[in-house]
């Protein structure tokens, strides 16, 4: 449906993509790259200390933007939905 669905307001759709795009690769960079490759043994917390806000920040405005991107085609639906993709994200 999200896809192709004529009702998905496209612009909220990418936008929210780009936020979810932006937060997997800070988080491979600090997960993989810092720890992995850098081998960074200090927390992320005291090495960037701006990233983890930056990334609550993006993650807050990213959940918005798929439920302005979804409300045309679900309505009220759309935050159950979401609630049940996030807890099937988290609990993956």
């Amino acid at each position: 449906v999200m896809w192709e669905s004529p009702l998905v307001n496209r612009t909220y759709f990418y936008l929210a993509f780009a936020c979810l795009a932006f937060n997997m690769s800070m988080l491979a960079y600090l997960a993989l790259w810092c720890t992995v490759v850098l081998k960074i043994e200090e927390p992320w917390e005291t090495k960037h200390p701006k990233a983890i806000p930056v990334m609550a920040i993006v993650g807050f405005s990213n959940v918005w933007l798929f439920f302005f991107a979804f409300w045309p085609v679900w309505g009220l639906l759309t935050l159950i939905i979401q609630l049940i993709f996030f807890l099937g994200f988290v609990s993956a």
